[in-house]
């Protein structure tokens, strides 16, 4: 299974794109502020610019697998690897203040916001496979 997150809109406080699944548009995705991070910088400059729980996670290739999450406690996927980032799930949220660093999922978005975000992961986990890797890029 290979995801795509394509990041299209850029906000003060949020940053909203769509997920590919296998090069299909499957949902709007809504994560933190870009700051531009990308997975090549090395990690202190990562942090320099990482504003803790306001930051999207650097653009790059990240494996994914399901893993336990003690927060939700559920299996949830869980990008692996993320240089300056800790715990880093796709999970069901609607605003910015949801994430923190996470991926969140929608049926629809607004300016803003994404939407009808437990169907879209309802959907998400009964099509997720290992192995899975995710690629995040700006459109």
């Amino acid at each position: 299974m290979n995801l795509t997150l394509i990041r299209r809109s850029f906000n003060r406080h949020e940053t909203i794109g769509e997920l590919l699944i296998d090069g299909e548009f499957f949902c709007y995705t809504l994560e933190d502020r870009d700051r531009g991070l990308d997975q090549s910088q090395p990690t202190d400059t990562i942090r320099q610019i990482k504003v803790q729980n306001h930051t999207a996670i650097p653009m790059g290739v990240y494996p994914v697998k399901m893993t336990y999450s003690p927060r939700f406690r559920t299996m949830l996927p869980e990008l692996l690897g993320v240089k300056g980032f800790r715990g880093i799930r796709v999970h069901s949220g609607n605003h910015h203040l949801h994430t923190e660093g996470c991926i969140l999922l929608g049926m629809s978005r607004d300016a803003h916001n994404v939407l009808n975000s437990r169907k879209a992961m309802g959907l998400f986990m009964s099509k997720f496979n290992e192995p899975c890797q995710i690629q995040i890029i700006r459109g």
